[in-house]
């Protein structure tokens, strides 16, 4: 089919099934407030939690799964201060005494 020139364009329905936007996203959530109420600022900073370890703390990824631009996530994640912590490794020195030492890794 050749395009008519009229601006029409894919629509939802024409892309493949990966990449058509979910019609209900606030029903995939499944939140049943407790009796005293909740803090809506816990309720983001687990959101946020939840999306940058799901992606694997790559913070493109992440954003884009919220909806939000990059530089708002980072912004959200220094607010809640949500920084990925280096795991800990046994590091051995000269005398064999065991310290404890942060490695540095980057997303």
């Amino acid at each position: 089919m050749q395009p008519s020139g009229r601006g029409d364009g894919a629509v939802g329905a024409d892309l493949p099934q990966v990449l058509q936007p979910d019609p209900n996203p606030v029903e995939a959530i499944r939140l049943d407030l407790p009796p005293n109420g909740i803090s809506f600022g816990g309720l983001e900073k687990e959101v946020l939690l939840r999306a940058i370890q799901q992606c694997g703390w790559n913070q493109s990824m992440a954003a884009r799964d919220l909806g939000m631009s990059r530089k708002t996530l980072i912004y959200r994640m220094q607010k809640y201060n949500l920084l990925r912590r280096a795991p800990m490794t046994a590091v051995r020195d000269r005398s064999n005494v065991v310290e404890m030492s942060a490695r540095s890794t980057g997303c």
